[in-house]
């Protein structure tokens, strides 16, 4: 094989490969979502004294439309709908009514800036009585199904996030076969001319 013949071979296994590693891009921007990273109050608190807001912050940002935050005690829901609010990456709804000792759960919904959903439950718990809000009441539960709640930290979206990888992977090697056959057939033609 002459030196010409072995740069056009490694030009051309240098562009398929550049090709096939150009397909995993996509795919990487695809399974990206939003992560909570951190909550105020933090996951498994024990407070002496209600919040009177809840504050969770994600890795990326969020946008306000279609996203909520529902936070409940003993079946009563104690956050306020209309003061959901998000800047950047930070999402925070305010609380209401005569705070309650007890174990509060909190249902987050969000959409991130590239239109991904994520949701996720955690929950903190109050020893105190000292009120959240003096003069507000308590809401009826809202359906949990509202939430678009899976129960599992935004585990569904995980597992579409690794169906995505796969099939991603799974081009990339279809990409990567091709190249080759197509590089040593083309190679094959040149040593025969």
């Amino acid at each position: 094989m002459t030196a010409g013949a072995t740069l056009c071979w490694t030009s051309r296994l240098a562009a398929a490969t550049f090709v096939a590693a150009l397909t995993l891009l996509p795919v990487t921007a695809a399974s990206a979502h939003s992560e909570l990273v951190e909550s105020t109050p933090a996951d498994g608190a024990e407070l002496k004294q209600a919040p009177t807001q809840v504050q969770l912050v994600f890795d990326e940002a969020i946008q306000q439309q279609g996203g909520d935050i529902v936070v409940s005690v003993r079946a009563s829901t104690v956050s306020d709908a209309t003061t959901f609010a998000t800047e950047a990456n930070v999402a925070t709804i305010g609380l209401t009514g005569p705070a309650q000792p007890g174990s509060y759960t909190v249902k987050y919904r969000i959409v991130s800036a590239d239109g991904h959903i994520g949701s996720g439950t955690f929950g903190y718990s109050v020893t105190g009585t000292s009120p959240a809000s003096p003069d507000a009441t308590t809401s009826p539960p809202q359906d949990a199904g509202d939430t678009g709640d899976t129960g599992n930290s935004g585990d569904s979206e995980d597992s579409s996030g690794t169906v995505v990888w796969v099939l991603g992977l799974g081009a990339i090697g279809i990409a990567s076969v091709a190249a080759i056959i197509s590089v040593a057939v083309r190679g094959r033609r040149d040593r025969s001319d």
